[in-house]
C-alpha cells in the first residue's frame, strides 16, 4: 500500500498500520486485535479525515489495489483488470483532477483500467469511452 500511495502521491504520503494495541492496565492489561490506519504527509500524521478529497481518493486506491493484490496472489492470480465504479461521485473538481492523475500512474500495473461514472466531465480526459445511452428501442452502445 506504501509503495503505490508513494507511487500516487509523488512520495508526499504514507501509510501506518497497526494491527494491535494495549487494552486495560496492570493485572487487566491485554493485546486486542485492531486494523488502524495512519496516514503522513509533509505536514506530519493526521487523521483521514483531515484530508482533502483527492488526498483520500489516493490513500483509498492504495489500499485497496494493495488488499486485492495481496489477496490475488495469495491465491497464484494476477489482477489485470481495475475496475472503478462511480468512485467519483463525493469528488469536486479537485478529486476529479487527481483521480484522473492517479488513473495515468496506475496504467503501467494494469492492462485494462475501466472507469464507470455518471460525470459528462471525464468523457473528454480519458483515452476512450464505451457510452451506454437509452435509446427508443433500449439501451444503445457508443464507443468513442
Amino acid at each position: 500500500a506504501n509503495d503505490l500511495l508513494t507511487r500516487l502521491s509523488d512520495g508526499r504520503m504514507s501509510l501506518r498500520f497497526v494491527t494491535q494495541k494495549r487494552t486495560g492496565s496492570g493485572s487487566t492489561a491485554g493485546i486486542a486485535e485492531t486494523l488502524d490506519i495512519f496516514v503522513s504527509d509533509g505536514v506530519g500524521e493526521r487523521a483521514y479525515e483531515d484530508f482533502s478529497g483527492g488526498e483520500q481518493l489516493r490513500v483509498n486506491l492504495a489500499v485497496r489495489i494493495a488488499i486485492g493484490q495481496v489477496l490475488a496472489q495469495r491465491s497464484g492470480a494476477t489482477i489485470r483488470t481495475l475496475l472503478l465504479d462511480e468512485v467519483c461521485s463525493p469528488l469536486d473538481q479537485a478529486g476529479e483532477d487527481a483521480l484522473v492523475e492517479c488513473i495515468g500512474k496506475l496504467q503501467s500495473m494494469f492492462d485494462c483500467i475501466l472507469l464507470v461514472t455518471h460525470r459528462d466531465s471525464l468523457k473528454d480526459r480519458l483515452p476512450q469511452q464505451i457510452e451506454v445511452v437509452k435509446g427508443t428501442n433500449g439501451s444503445e452502445v457508443k464507443v468513442a
